[in-house]
């Protein structure tokens, strides 16, 4: 399995992601948000148990594996 690093472009993101679920009224962790740009950018599904964390995100193109 391979490690994924946190690049510029996933900052980019995980700041774009946060701002949109403020803007509409639902905040998203951080760290949560960081995730889900390093999965969106990289193609790859995310495994979670907490999927309801990440729902927000899946609206920008995070993959949920089910």
């Amino acid at each position: 399995m391979p490690i994924l690093a946190y690049a510029k472009e996933d900052a980019v993101l995980a700041s774009k992601l946060e701002r949109e679920a403020e803007s509409k009224g639902k905040a998203i962790n951080r760290t949560e948000a960081m995730i889900a740009a390093i999965a969106i950018n990289n193609g790859a599904k995310l495994y979670t148990f907490n999927s309801k964390h990440f729902l927000e995100t899946t609206k920008a193109g995070l993959v949920l594996f089910e």
